[in-house]
């Protein structure tokens, strides 16, 4: 708890102004709601006590002294008061988390049920479940290190290879950290989100230690480590209990935080609490779309107080000719309904405003207002917009924003760039079924328009003449089989040359289609990368 206020901040700070102008009259009010007012400046203070009557019967709880907490409250809720990640579309949870996992033959140990590996594999399941959605890798280590799976959102890609977790997939026994260090780097490399990794393990030699302080070093990767088994161990069969030494100098040295295996879900909630770090200490404390705002908590509180008006008698003193302007001046734009930015902008954001107008429909007013990206090419693509949601959707470098930009050139017709657009996307995101679906659907309408269609005809947009700079098909990508350079086609070659020159590549995708199982494939896979790391 105490962790989580240490990111509290002010989404809006400047509302905390509001307070002088605010307290400023309700001094005046208070002069004002003053009985003794008018003969302050005549009768002496001393005197003027014994003169005033009919004050002790007077209410301790008035309209004016709770004008004043409300005044406070009011200020601090428009503030924006947050101190937590929020979890919304605009704000999911993309931080990324690396599992390493530890295959050593030590894992194998029955010092809890029914293994070290086996319990860290039914709580690597129920992680991924929290987590569904938010990006994951998996790395394993033995005697040799290994990639698994890359970074993904895609948990049913992920679960069939846990589940197969165990020692005997490795080629050879150890503990090679060292090796698996540099794996967790290239993955966090590719993610442009905040990165956590999590070593599964029962014990870190000294040289995984040093691996990994230099690594978060060097890349600012969060380190977490689950401890998995018993101090004790299984001594009659010759597995020793958990390795604190390792474990606890990486806490101290690279600041992992260390979480012990527990029967319950306490450990689960500990790494949950540990990525939530991760995702504020990367978070922009400017950007409110990331933060939840704690201001709507106290609404309430200023519900209460204001209901406490409705009841007969509560009236506050008259205000003096310039309150009652000033109020006037910041309520006249939503009483006559003004829309002029000037206005508005005042008392909203432009994403605030573009919101208002895209609520009421009027979707190229709203593209026009907003200036986050995402929600610009959202507007702009619901009032039928084209070029300019294009415009808008290529300033978002993300697989999202891909994949709306390929559907903003899909519906101006523009093909070629959408297709080239989804690439993108799956090149960032290779389990992205809409980007896919759509790509694929574009690449068979591609396919019988270049046979039956006047491809450069189809792709101008309906409402525009043609235009001579519209996308067209590569140069080889027009050729008859005969006047393809040779290596085009693959399946055209000799089939003895092509044994011959099958690529590491090539050799690794054949493997995957014989192996039966997630387990004979790894096995396979690990044996292959051991010997060409060998080499």
């Amino acid at each position: 708890m105490l962790d989580a206020f240490s990111h509290f901040h002010f989404l809006r700070p400047w509302w905390l102004l509001a307070m002088v102008p605010m307290l400023a009259g309700y001094y005046a009010l208070a002069r004002r709601a003053s009985a003794a007012g008018p003969f302050e400046a005549s009768i002496a203070p001393h005197l003027l006590s014994h003169l005033m009557t009919g004050q002790e019967g007077r209410a301790r709880l008035t309209p004016l002294r709770l004008l004043l907490p409300f005044i406070m409250v009011a200020s601090v809720a428009a503030a924006g008061p947050t101190w937590e990640l929020a979890d919304t579309p605009e704000a999911p949870d993309d931080s990324a988390v690396v599992l390493v996992v530890d295959l050593s033959r030590s894992m194998d140990c029955e010092d809890v049920g029914p293994s070290r590996i086996g319990r860290a594999r039914l709580k690597l399941l129920d992680l991924l479940e929290v987590r569904r959605g938010a990006p994951t890798g998996l790395i394993v280590v033995g005697g040799s290190a290994h990639i698994v799976m890359p970074l993904t959102d895609d948990v049913e890609a992920l679960r069939p290879y846990i589940d197969v977790l165990a020692p005997d997939l490795m080629p050879t026994d150890g503990e090679a950290f060292a090796a698996a260090a540099p794996l967790v780097a290239s993955l966090a490399g590719a993610s442009d989100a905040p990165t956590t990794a999590i070593l599964i393990t029962d014990g870190i030699p000294p040289d995984g230690v040093d691996a990994f302080t230099a690594m978060a070093a060097e890349t600012g990767v969060t380190l977490g480590v689950w401890a998995v088994g018993t101090d004790a161990g299984r001594p009659a069969e010759g597995l020793p209990g958990l390795d604190h030494t390792g474990i606890d100098r990486l806490g101290r040295d690279a600041g992992a935080e260390v979480i012990e295996l527990s029967l319950g879900t306490g450990d689960l909630r500990q790494v949950q609490r540990l990525l939530d770090r991760s995702r504020r200490a990367a978070a922009d404390a400017d950007d409110a779309r990331l933060w939840e705002d704690g201001g709507y908590a106290l609404v309430p509180f200023l519900a209460l107080i204001v209901s406490l008006w409705f009841r007969r008698g509560w009236v506050l003193p008259p205000a003096s000719p310039a309150a009652v302007m000033l109020a006037l001046a910041f309520g006249l734009p939503f009483i006559t309904g003004c829309t002029d930015p000037r206005v508005m902008g005042v008392f909203m954001t432009p994403d605030q405003q573009g919101r208002y107008f895209l609520e009421r429909g009027e979707y190229a007013e709203a593209g026009a207002r907003f200036e986050d990206p995402m929600w610009k090419g959202a507007a702009f693509y619901a009032a039928g917009d084209w070029a300019e949601a294009k415009e808008a959707y290529r300033r978002v470098d993300t697989p999202v924003g891909l994949y709306n930009l390929g559907n903003a050139h899909a519906q101006a017709r523009d093909i070629v760039s959408a297709i080239a657009s989804y690439d993108r996307a799956l090149a960032r995101r290779p389990t992205y079924a809409e980007a896919r679906a759509n790509r694929d659907l574009l690449q068979g309408i591609l396919d019988g328009l270049e046979e039956s269609t006047d491809l450069e005809e189809y792709q101008q947009p309906p409402s525009r003449e043609a235009d001579s700079t519209a996308a067209r098909l590569n140069e080889d990508q027009l050729l008859a089989d005969e006047d393809r350079p040779v290596g085009a086609d693959a399946e055209r070659g000799d089939p003895e040359s092509e044994v011959a020159e099958m690529s590491a590549e090539l050799s690794d995708q054949w493997m995957q289609r014989v192996a039966t199982t997630p387990a004979d494939f790894l096995r396979a896979k690990f044996a292959l990368q051991a010997v060409r790391g060998g080499r």
